[in-house]
């Protein structure tokens, strides 16, 4: 271990670990904001689409409103357990949306093969 004053130098390992997250996370957003979709969905054959439309809702419907907003809610004390709960619970309805689907008003589609 290098001692650097009276700090520690990080691991390389360490390093290397945090870019891959970063890396992996931009890489999400940055496919959810272009198609809707993040690598588990593409794997799957599906994406999110606005309910009104059936387009890809972008950054803030796919992003801010589906995925940071369901992150914000659910971190709450007391109130994001319960969110957390009800929106893996609306899975079951007829329509499958869950909850964070409500709010951003989008549903999730198979996509089509060609």
């Amino acid at each position: 271990m290098i001692i650097y004053g009276s700090g520690f130098a990080p691991k390389p390992a360490s390093v290397v670990f945090a870019l891959a997250l970063v890396a992996l996370l931009l890489t999400q957003v940055a496919l959810l904001w272009k198609r809707g979709q993040t690598l588990g969905k593409i794997a799957m054959g599906i994406r999110i689409v606005r309910v009104d439309t059936l387009a890809n809702g972008g950054f803030v419907t796919n992003v801010l409103l589906r995925t940071f907003l369901n992150s914000v809610i659910t971190a709450i004390p007391i109130l994001g357990p319960l969110y957390g709960l009800a929106d893996a619970l609306l899975i079951f309805k007829a329509d499958r949306r869950c909850l964070h689907d409500h709010l951003a008003k989008t549903c999730v589609i198979v996509v089509p093969r060609a």
